[in-house]
């Protein structure tokens, strides 16, 4: 089985009242982290990981959400700073099972 790369030119989408500020990728570009900003001047973090776990069922890869949005902070330094420590700690997907056929 094929298994297509991480989708770069994807970029995360959220609510119309968050803007994305920055995107931040893992050295591996299997999980990214996306920093929004609200209209209180909130920066939030939106871990999402290459999901290929399903491939074989859906016949795509796709980038899915991990776990939930949190991490407030009105300092963007910080928000990066936290967004690496997410790409840290964020689970890889697993590998779809190998075509036996």
């Amino acid at each position: 089985m094929n298994i297509p790369p991480p989708d770069l030119s994807h970029a995360p989408g959220f609510a119309p009242e968050l803007a994305l500020v920055d995107t931040i990728y893992a050295d591996d570009n299997q999980v990214r982290v996306g920093i929004t900003r609200d209209s209180a001047g909130l920066y939030r973090l939106h871990p999402e990981r290459w999901e290929i776990s399903n491939l074989d069922v859906l016949g795509y890869a796709y980038w899915n959400p991990y776990g939930r949005s949190s991490s407030l902070t009105d300092d963007i330094g910080i928000a990066r700073e936290m967004a690496f420590e997410a790409l840290r700690t964020t689970p890889r997907s697993s590998r779809p099972p190998e075509d036996e056929g």
